[in-house]
């Protein structure tokens, strides 16, 4: 496989988390990095855990998935 799928996740203007799958090389990842998404679910503020990746290109994505997570799929890519 040339891509990862790992959950891209945005929060809009209305405070709701959306997420889809965002299927990208790992070769174009400069760097990445720990962070959190603050969201609100039935008017009640949540948090997650939540990977910050950013491309060669600049591009930055919120991966709705833990540095760990992400991590891990990075080493099973590797083992192909």
């Amino acid at each position: 496989m040339r891509y990862i799928r790992v959950p891209h996740a945005w929060v809009e203007d209305d405070g709701k988390i959306y997420s889809t799958d965002l299927r990208i090389s790992p070769f174009t990842i400069e760097a990445y990095h720990a962070s959190y998404m603050d969201y609100f679910e039935d008017g009640v503020p949540l948090s997650t855990d939540a990977t910050t990746i950013i491309t060669k290109s600049g591009t930055t994505y919120n991966l709705l998935v833990s540095i760990q997570e992400f991590e891990e799929e990075l080493q099973d890519f590797e083992k192909q």
